[in-house]
């Protein structure tokens, strides 16, 4: 039994000198702890406020990347379509243009054509007349027999 009431003892003596080094670590540390729990809750609580900022600025910026992006993106578009369609006019405008000059061309040698074939028959007529007056010629100075 004496055992007992000595471990009971020797139980509520360590529970006792436990207490008590927790009462003597509170008067000798508890005022800094508090000092340093408190700083170390402002620490979270500003490094979250920076995470916070930076997340939102980050999300700024991407957002405005996005909408520059888009920004060139769709003048870059509309150029393109601006660029395809001046190449449409002056693919139309040089087509025209060739076809009228191949008109011109046809018309100018029809007329070319039409202008040599009456000179080429002016000739022959005239060649004709050549002949029929060289031959009244020349029978006029052969003798007669």
């Amino acid at each position: 039994m004496e055992n007992i009431d000595e471990q009971e003892q020797s139980g509520m003596s360590a529970e006792n000198a436990d207490g008590n080094v927790e009462q003597i670590r509170e008067i000798l540390f508890g005022g800094q702890m508090r000092v340093y729990e408190s700083r170390f809750a402002d620490l979270e609580e500003r490094l979250t406020r920076n995470v916070e900022q930076i997340s939102q600025s980050f999300e700024n910026r991407l957002e405005q990347l996005d909408d520059f992006a888009k920004r060139e993106l769709e003048k870059f578009s509309e150029l393109m379509q601006q660029e395809r369609a001046a190449r449409e006019e002056g693919r139309e405008q040089g087509s025209k243009e060739l076809h009228d000059l191949s008109q011109r061309a046809e018309s100018q040698f029809a007329e070319l054509q039409e202008r040599l074939g009456g000179e080429a028959n002016d000739l022959r007529q005239r060649l004709q007349e050549s002949l029929k007056a060289h031959r009244r010629l020349s029978e006029s100075f052969q003798p007669s027999h």
